[in-house]
Formats: structure tokens, C-alpha cells, sequence
């Protein structure tokens, strides 16, 4: 047993776990880090067998037809320090074994993002006033249209209880606000949109910050306020802030390409090397995403990648090792793209070095 683990071995369980095939059973487990958190991805194996696997995205593995006898598993995944332990596999049952891998030391300080708003835009300040109250209407956020994987602004509507949609000839898709004989008066980033029908379908729902619903006079906020929007009620859209256009992230395989430029040995881990690359001060810049500051959301995320030897981050090789929210890791993955380091240096060659980098995402403070 190494001390790079800590290692609980649990008592055999019931016989009915035991495969019916002869003098084999059943070995199983969970691999998690220092803190409990389960550890996807990692390589489990029996030593000088055939039975190897890798753990699931609840760091679960299980491994059939093992021999009975005593056995040495080895645990290793990249960025923490391999685990080797004996285990008894017993005629009684299975065995239940539980391994708790350490990060390796050589993982670069944590990238302190600031709860700052990326960008302020003025003509928002109602709308986020309003977030904050709900004291009236129906609020969609941008962050409720993400979880709606919809591109569609009727798909969205059609959550809010007093709107009903309808496909008209003339008009296209139209909302109307229950109750009412009209159709409601439609605002986009404060002015109104149209006189009579509007066709939600014109507006791409990826352009949206927020929806405000009011269905009538009593809940309708002063500045939508109007005699017709008062007896037919009011949808309020607002467009996003604008920031430059990135491109869509795609999912990496980045722990596979790093696995195999580490087996080829064009790549190294920093205790291989004699200089580590390091992080260029400035070269970082990572945006807090706008809905989860606004819901006063933090989180960190762990990224490994490859730095080549001219000291950029090879995008191939982006992954995620843990993220507490799927917007920080999105966030740390743009950010790296523009990150620059000093390359790692090996018996005086510049080699390509895999770099662990936590990012730790600070919500706003309450007021």
C-alpha cells in the first residue's frame, strides 16, 4: 500500500453478490479524492491479470470474474498520485474496496475569478431590480432559458400558467395572457414592439437576458404601464449585454489525448520535469457567467491540459477533472484558449508539460 492513499476495506458482503462461475467473484468499488468527492476516469486494475476498468461519473467500478486469493489493485488517474493495495477476494462474497487518491503537489495556485459583472448595461438595472424583488409577474431568467435546452421563445411561454399559445393565419405563433380578449403589448429592451399580433417566433431565444410576464393592471410594473397593456397584459423581453461573439466549446477528449502523449512519452507530468511550466501573470482572463452571479452562485472547477513547448495550452487536451456547475467549466475552457505560460523545460529541452490549474469561482457578498 502506498502513501498516496488512504484505503478502507470493507467486510465481504452476502454470497448472493458471488458469480456462479466456479472460484471467481465480484470486485467493486469507489475511488474518491481527499475531500469524498468521487473521481471519474480513473484506470482500475487486478495486477498481472487481464481485468481492468475505469471508473463511471459517480467514481464507481466493478470488475467480474476476478480469482479468488489475494490480489494487488492499482488505482491511477491523471493528476493524483497512483494507489497500489492488497485485497483478499474471498468464496464468502466480493470485495468492497474503497480508495481515496491524494492530488499530486505540482497544481498551479487557484485562478480567484471576482464576482464582477462581466458587463453592465443600464437599461438591465429594472430588469435585475425585479429579479431580486419577485414581488409580481412571472420572471424568466436567463439561466431558467439554459435549463430549457429550447431555441424556441413560445417553448419558454408556454411554462408561465397565464399565457396560452396560439398559431394564427395572418399573425403566426401569438402568446395571449389568459382572461383577456386581446393580445398583450410587447416590449423589447423597453419600448414597445408592435401595436397589434406579435410573432414570438421572430425573436432567437439565444439573444435573451430575460422575460417579464405581467397579466394585468395590478401587477404591471409603471414603466409598461399603458391603458391597452393594462387590460391586455404585457410580455417584456430583454436582449443579452453585448460581449464579443465566442465560439461554441466543444466537448473535449482531453484525458485521452494527455493519457496517450504521456504513454508515448511526448508529454510529462510536472515531477518528470526539472523546470514546470508556469502561468504568465495577466495572460488569464475569465468571465464570472452572468446568470450565476446574478443567483449569487460560486463554484470551482479543476482543469488539466497540456502546455506545448512554445508555452501555449494545446486545446485537444482541455478537460475537466470537476466542476461544481457546467457554466464555470465552460468558462475555464474559454479561458485557457487564451492563456499563456512559460514552457517546462527537461535536461535542458523544452518539452510539453500536463498542467493542473483549479479555478475558484467567488459569488457576490450579501448586501
Amino acid at each position: 500500500m502506498t502513501a498516496a492513499a488512504s484505503i478502507a476495506l470493507a467486510s465481504a458482503i452476502t454470497s448472493r453478490n458471488v458469480l456462479a462461475q466456479g472460484q471467481r467473484a465480484v470486485v467493486s468499488g469507489l475511488v474518491v479524492d481527499s475531500l469524498g468527492t468521487p473521481i471519474p476516469g480513473a484506470q482500475v486494475a487486478v495486477d498481472g491479470t487481464s481485468h481492468r476498468t475505469t471508473t463511471n461519473a459517480a467514481g464507481a467500478f466493478r470488475m467480474p470474474g476476478v480469482d479468488l486469493g489475494r490480489a494487488t489493485l492499482t488505482v491511477r488517474r491523471i493528476g493524483f498520485k497512483a494507489a497500489s493495495l492488497p485485497i483478499q477476494v474471498s468464496q464468502a462474497g466480493s470485495a468492497q474496496i474503497m480508495v481515496t487518491l491524494s492530488m499530486t503537489p505540482e497544481i498551479l495556485a487557484p485562478v480567484e475569478v471576482a464576482a464582477t459583472r462581466e458587463v453592465y448595461d443600464a437599461r438591465l438595472d429594472g430588469y435585475f431590480d425585479r429579479v431580486a424583488k419577485r414581488n409580481s409577474g412571472n420572471i424568466i431568467t436567463r439561466e431558467r432559458i439554459e435549463r430549457a435546452h429550447s431555441k424556441r421563445m413560445v417553448d419558454i411561454l408556454r411554462q408561465v400558467p397565464s399565457v396560452r399559445i396560439t398559431n394564427t393565419r395572418a399573425w403566426g405563433t401569438v402568446a395571449l395572457i389568459r382572461g383577456a380578449n386581446c393580445p398583450p403589448l410587447v416590449f423589447i429592451d423597453g419600448f414597445a414592439a408592435s401595436a397589434g399580433p406579435f410573432d414570438l417566433d421572430m425573436i432567437e431565444l439565444g439573444s435573451v437576458e430575460g422575460i417579464e410576464v405581467y397579466a394585468g393592471m395590478g401587477s404591471i410594473p409603471p414603466e409598461f404601464s399603458t391603458a391597452r397593456a393594462d387590460r391586455c397584459g404585457v410580455i417584456a423581453i430583454w436582449s443579452r449585454p453585448f460581449r464579443p461573439r465566442e465560439e461554441p466549446v466543444p466537448q473535449p477528449r482531453g484525458e485521452k489525448v494527455i493519457g496517450a502523449l504521456l504513454e508515448a512519452r511526448l508529454a510529462f507530468l510536472p515531477e518528470s520535469v526539472d523546470t514546470a511550466a508556469v502561468l504568465l501573470e495577466g495572460t488569464l482572463r475569465t468571465a464570472y457567467p452572468d446568470s450565476l452571479f446574478r443567483e449569487n452562485v460560486g463554484g470551482t472547477v479543476m482543469m488539466r491540459f497540456v502546455v506545448d513547448t512554445v508555452g501555449l495550452v494545446e486545446s485537444n487536451t482541455i478537460a475537466v477533472t470537476a466542476a461544481t456547475h457546467r457554466l464555470f467549466a465552460d468558462a475555464a475552457r474559454v479561458a485557457l484558449r487564451g492563456a499563456r505560460f512559460s514552457p517546462a523545460y527537461r535536461e535542458g529541452q523544452r518539452v510539453r508539460q500536463v498542467v493542473a490549474l483549479p479555478f475558484r469561482f467567488s459569488p457576490p457578498q450579501p448586501q
